[in-house]
């Protein structure tokens, strides 16, 4: 974000910065809940990742519901606000968890902690 601040533009390719998750619960949402647990959950990306929401990435964020508690009431806005932390949790594990892809010169979050 420095770099932007001060004049830089943000280059990629299209589609190569991409964070793909889902979310999931087993309380019967519809599907408009389901949309904005979806839209919710997006704010966990904005947490770990700067900038994100570019005009080059694919972000998406799936929201799905087994529907099995039927007779559980839960809160659409209490749902999302946790995916939300699941999906920050997520996207800072997998930075951790990932591994480089050397034929691509692609160091990964690990190779700068070495030595």
């Amino acid at each position: 974000m420095a770099a932007i601040m001060v004049g830089y533009r943000v280059v990629t390719s299209t589609g190569s910065n991409t964070m793909i998750g889902a979310v999931a619960t087993n309380v019967p949402f519809s599907k408009a809940e389901m949309n904005k647990i979806a839209q919710m959950a997006h704010d966990g990306f904005a947490r770990n990742i700067n900038p994100t929401h570019t005009m080059s990435d694919g972000d998406t964020i799936f929201a799905l519901s087994t529907g099995k508690a039927s007779s559980v009431g839960a809160d659409v806005s209490a749902i999302g606000a946790m995916a939300a932390t699941v999906m920050a949790h997520a996207v800072a594990r997998t930075v951790l968890q990932a591994k480089s892809l050397c034929e691509h010169q692609l160091p990964a979050h690990r190779d700068y902690l070495k030595g």
